[in-house]
C-alpha cells in the first residue's frame, strides 16, 4: 500500500465536489496543500466519469422529454422490463452457481470413492462415477445461466441500451434487441 494521504476522505470528497463544480485543481492543490499531481491521479478518472454520466443524463432527459407522451409511457414501460430481466437474470445466475458449487461438492467428496481404473471398480464404485458424471452435467447446467449472462452484458452493455452507433440518438430498435436477447436467454434457462 501506499504512504496515508494527508487529507481525510471528508476533504478528498470536497475537493472532487469542487472539481466536478469546474474548480482548478491547481488552486485546490494550493488550498488543501498538495500537489496537482496527487489531486490529478486520485480523481481525474472519477471526475471525468461523473461529468460523463452527468451529460449523458442529461442528453437522455432531454430526448426523453421530446417524446410525445405516450412512447414516454412506451419507453418507462420498456426501462421497468428491462430492470426486472435483468434483476431476475442475476438471481438465478447467483442460484444457479450456489447449485453448481453445492454439486461440485458432492461430485468431488463421491469421487474419493472412486478407484484409480474400472477393472478395479466394484458395483458401487461404477454407480458412484454415474453419479459423478450426472453431477457434473448438473454443475454445468446451472452454471451456464450466469456465463451466458455474462456473454449478454458483454454484448449488449447496459451503458448501449438504447443508442445507435453513432451514440447519439435514442433508438427503440437497439432496446427492443437486448430485450429480445435477454427473454431468449430467460427461456433457455
Amino acid at each position: 500500500m501506499g504512504r496515508p494521504s494527508k487529507l481525510s476522505d471528508k476533504q478528498w470528497q470536497e475537493i472532487k465536489d469542487r472539481l466536478v463544480d469546474g474548480e482548478s485543481g491547481r488552486a485546490l492543490a494550493k488550498e488543501f496543500g498538495v500537489t496537482e499531481t496527487a489531486i490529478r491521479r486520485r480523481l481525474s478518472s472519477q471526475v471525468e466519469k461523473i461529468k460523463t454520466v452527468a451529460i449523458q443524463l442529461h442528453t437522455a432527459e432531454k430526448d426523453f422529454n421530446s417524446l410525445p407522451v405516450s412512447s414516454q409511457v412506451s419507453a418507462q414501460s420498456m426501462l421497468i422490463k428491462l430492470r426486472e430481466i435483468g434483476e431476475n437474470l442475476i438471481s438465478a445466475a447467483a442460484n444457479g452457481a450456489i447449485t453448481a458449487n453445492k454439486l461440485s461438492l458432492r461430485a468431488m467428496s463421491l469421487s474419493s470413492f472412486i478407484g484409480d481404473g474400472l477393472d478395479s471398480c466394484d458395483d458401487e464404485q461404477r454407480q458412484a462415477m454415474r453419479d459423478v458424471m450426472a453431477l457434473g452435467m448438473g454443475v454445468n447446467t446451472h452454471a451456464d445461466l450466469g456465463l451466458k449472462l455474462m456473454t449478454v452484458s458483454k454484448s449488449y452493455p447496459l451503458t448501449d441500451i438504447g443508442k445507435d452507433e453513432s451514440n447519439k440518438q435514442v433508438t427503440h430498435s437497439r432496446a427492443r434487441e437486448v430485450l429480445n436477447n435477454l427473454n431468449l436467454l430467460a427461456n433457455d434457462n
